[in-house]
């Protein structure tokens, strides 16, 4: 649900979402900041069809499946998903915070709020 212009909160998965830059018309890239409050918050499993998605941990960790590999992913380390790849991921320590690249960024808040 959304909670303000830059904001929202899911609740079933414990995530908190700021939107902290949203690509130009035609532009390459979003970033978000995800926070998830309690261990072992995270989306189930999804894909992206066209897009990377990168992970920067800036705050705790998080357990990272990435079709069918599980791997944690420390405080300052970095992971990327590949296009049309299954992935969920979860948190290992509560108020884990990741910096989410999505390439290409366009569309991104619809499937947000989805």
């Amino acid at each position: 649900m959304r909670i303000g212009a830059d904001v929202l909160q899911c609740p079933a998965s414990g995530e908190h979402v700021e939107i902290t830059h949203r690509p130009e018309p035609g532009g390459e890239h979003a970033e978000i900041l995800i926070t998830l409050a309690d261990v072992g918050s995270g989306p189930g499993a999804h894909l992206h069809p066209e897009q990377i998605e990168s992970f920067h941990v800036v705050r705790g960790g998080v357990e990272v499946s990435i079709g069918g590999d599980t791997v944690l992913v420390a405080e300052g380390e970095d992971v990327t998903v590949p296009p049309g790849t299954a992935h969920s991921y979860r948190s290992v320590r509560a108020g884990t915070q990741l910096l989410v690249r999505i390439t290409p960024g366009n569309g991104f808040e619809a499937a947000l709020e989805d």
